[in-house]
């Protein structure tokens, strides 16, 4: 799992606000148009662009806390319990060392000054050891030797566990070898596939997997491990996360990932993968574009392949991405979508009833109205919980409820609103 607090330089678990701070600053720093396009800083402000689009969202970001937090549980690297209950106690024994320690000193300072007083012969004291110097360059050798020593320590240690992994899985599959005709002694992962992995995909993986089945120049959502191995080859790492019950292919910076034997998500952040989406037989309209309520299979032929999909079964949604721009799925349709790049196809339509011409908007006014007035929206969240709804206009923002204008923030000082 990628750890967003990682990327974007704060402590884990921390605030919105540390979080928008640590975007701010690193999004000015490396924004491509700063640095004259350079991939490097692209690829690096699109790793921040992406913790920051889950950190600052509460839903996704209680979805990543929760991932954080098994992975933590599952290394042994954190226990919350145990941190606690450590500095609880040692905080108290500190303080009574250090009074101790004072009472000890005025005691003997006490009775040094009554044997000054006391006696009258000569004292003599101990000359003092002059301290060993090092030598700059002697210390700078030291700490570069460590260094050395530590990197190639993990990375042995990285080595060791990819290969565990690789063999403990695929010792117990019963597939035949694909690549027992080369000669590198990497060993390959294959895995057994069975028929109960079919149950439980739903009915629209189900149709994909039967359009993937026909073509082996790409994978889909549904693909086997098998069918991702012939396409993709080897990956360059693999992790598994038992207590979600999902293992992660890496290819470079691109991830694969499989739950229940078969292919969940992906992320083509290298675009080095052969992944494809295809609609289903039962759409054959030609879409120019999708609005909030359209199917997988118009977004599809308005929007094209998703760079990156995401599930988040917890609350039954589905995001695609499509560089940064998003667009989410509640019981396959269009929820909500963010248009960041600039590169959706969205659009949202006003009703038969609305007619009239509108200039503005105010609180009350409709979304018809808003529409009119203001354009389609870069951006649709829903808040369920609340009754609200929102559409943003780059930075602005404008809140319904219940079908009506509630609020408004115009922070890009580009609302057509009035009072």
């Amino acid at each position: 799992m990628t750890n967003s607090y990682k990327i974007l330089g704060v402590k884990d678990f921390a605030s919105a606000e540390e979080v928008k701070t640590a975007y701010r600053k690193l999004s000015k720093k490396f924004h491509p148009d700063v640095n004259d396009g350079d991939k490097f800083f692209e690829e690096r402000f699109k790793e921040i662009q992406n913790a920051y689009e889950i950190l600052c969202d509460s839903r996704r970001k209680e979805t990543h806390d929760t991932k954080l937090k098994s992975t933590f549980s599952n290394s042994g690297e954190f226990n919350f319990k145990e941190n606690n209950k450590t500095e609880s106690k040692e905080e108290p024994k500190k303080e009574k060392s250090t009074t101790e320690n004072s009472n000890d000193t005025n005691s003997k300072n006490k009775t040094q000054s009554s044997n000054t007083n006391t006696t009258t012969s000569h004292t003599f004291s101990k000359p003092k050891s002059k301290p060993f110097n090092f030598h700059p360059i002697g210390i700078v050798v030291i700490v570069i030797v460590v260094i050395i020593v530590i990197v190639s320590l993990k990375k042995k240690q990285q080595d060791t566990y990819s290969n565990k992994t690789i063999e403990n899985t695929s010792s117990q599959s019963s597939t035949p070898d694909y690549y027992s005709n080369q000669t590198t002694q990497t060993p390959t992962y294959q895995s057994p596939e069975t028929n109960s992995n079919n149950n439980q995909n739903s009915s629209y993986d189900q149709e994909l997997t039967q359009a993937y089945s026909s073509s082996s120049d790409y994978f889909t959502v549904g693909s086997t491990k098998n069918e991702v191995l012939q396409i993709q080859g080897d990956p360059t790492g693999i992790n598994k996360y038992e207590a979600m019950g999902e293992e992660v292919w890496r290819y470079d910076f691109s991830t694969v990932t499989f739950k229940n034997g078969r292919v969940s998500e992906y992320s083509n952040t290298s675009g080095n993968l052969n992944a494809k989406m295809t609609t289903s037989t039962k759409s054959q309209n030609s879409v120019d574009y999708f609005t909030v309520g359209s199917s997988k299979d118009e977004v599809l032929q308005a929007q094209g392949n998703p760079t990156g999909i995401n599930k988040y079964e917890a609350m039954g949604e589905e995001v695609w991405r499509y560089r940064f721009s998003t667009v989410t799925f509640k019981n396959g349709r269009v929820s909500e979508y963010s248009n960041t790049s600039k590169n959706l196809n969205a659009k949202m339509t006003t009703s038969t009833k609305s007619q009239n011409s509108v200039d503005y908007f105010t609180v009350g006014s409709s979304k018809d109205e808003v529409l009119q007035a203001q354009g389609d929206p870069t951006g649709i969240n829903k808040y369920e919980a609340m009754g609200e709804e929102v559409w943003r206009y780059d930075f602005s923002t404008v809140t319904f409820k219940n079908g009506r204008v509630s609020e408004y923030s115009n922070t890009s000082r580009n609302l057509r609103v009035r009072l």
